[in-house]
């Protein structure tokens, strides 16, 4: 069995390592046996994501919504996880 990951993420640095990140927790931490299958992050300005209004967040959910459907659409056993990294304001 899959399980496919979308991340949402507030910046550059968080893109880049969210995969590595989440696949040493996958096997390392969890000791999960399934397959890990971490997909693209989507990337928003912290101060867009957090916006009172929520229409970036809820746009990237949309999204990640959608990519994690069409990843799943042929595999009937899939599992699918939306990530959302805290997005708290304030320290």
């Amino acid at each position: 069995m899959n399980v496919y990951v979308a991340p949402i993420v507030e910046g550059q640095t968080e893109q880049r390592c969210v995969e590595r990140l989440l696949h040493c927790i996958w096997a390392e931490l969890l000791q999960r046996p399934e397959r890990l299958q971490v997909l693209e992050p989507f990337r928003g300005h912290r101060d867009a994501l957090v916006h009172a209004n929520g229409r970036v967040l809820n746009e990237s959910v949309q999204k990640a919504f959608l990519k994690l459907q069409a990843k799943t659409r042929k595999d009937v056993e899939a599992r699918s996880l939306l990530l959302i990294r805290s997005l708290e304001s304030g320290p």
